[in-house]
């Protein structure tokens, strides 16, 4: 019995049947096969290819070659800027590795670091040291450093202010500077803490801040997010 009489002989529908009046059906049942095997092969092939020229271009996000992970998000300018100054000095802080990751597609990670804003960077092995907010390189490494105890030199540098109206920002953002600086045209006595402190982090979490200057009023228990100059003039009453 031939190749084709075999598979006859165990075919129920009768593929590949030998015989005149099947011959044409044989012929589309092997071209068909033969077309699907072909398919498969390139499908394979592609998809192998693809997935190296991911890791390839993705080559930055792997975890296990960095110390510390930037949080960034599309159409965030600050964090753009961010971006450019890590990329320029070689995805390094200090002497720390540090990778570059989208927020909104690494959900997971934003989770367990418990980002809310960007750009923000954290230590990978400890969600709990952060830097949020744009500012210079040497002021993230001050921030992912707590060993320092040193928060920044923008006003209050401890962990925790003692006045009433606090606002968390840096002095690389120019909202917070405004904020600040309207706060001493009206004569509001506060404090001016480093987003990256262990206060403004635990404050912005809390509140879910997607930026700064995050202003606090421990008086009322309420906030503002952003410059808000209505709501800043308020806070003299």
């Amino acid at each position: 019995m031939d190749f084709f009489g075999k598979l006859s002989a165990k075919n129920k529908f009768g593929m590949f049947e030998k015989g005149k009046n099947n011959n044409v059906v044989n012929i589309i049942c092997g071209v068909l096969l033969i077309t699907l095997i072909i398919v498969l092969i390139i499908c394979l092939v592609r998809n192998d290819k693809f997935s190296n020229q991911k890791i390839k271009n993705d080559n930055n996000n792997n975890l296990d070659n960095c110390d510390v992970i930037m949080f960034d998000r599309e159409g965030c300018g600050f964090s753009a800027r961010m971006k450019k100054i890590v990329e320029d000095n070689n995805h390094m802080v200090g002497d720390m590795k540090v990778c570059i990751i989208d927020m909104t597609k690494h959900t997971e990670l934003t989770n367990k670091y418990k980002v809310t804003g960007t750009p923000t960077f954290a230590l990978k092995d400890n969600p709990n040291v952060l830097s949020i907010g744009f500012k210079q390189l040497d002021k993230v490494l001050e921030d992912l450093r707590p060993s320092n105890g040193n928060h920044g030199n923008h006003g209050n540098q401890g962990n925790h202010s003692k006045k009433d109206v606090v606002i968390c920002g840096n002095t690389t953002c120019p909202f917070c500077v405004r904020a600040k600086k309207k706060m001493e045209e009206l004569g509001i006595d506060h404090d001016f803490v480093d987003s990256g402190s262990p206060e403004c982090v635990k404050e912005m979490r809390e509140r879910k801040a997607t930026g700064v200057p995050l202003i606090l009023n421990k008086k009322t228990g309420t906030h503002i997010i952003g410059y808000n100059e209505p709501e800043i003039e308020k806070l003299k009453n």
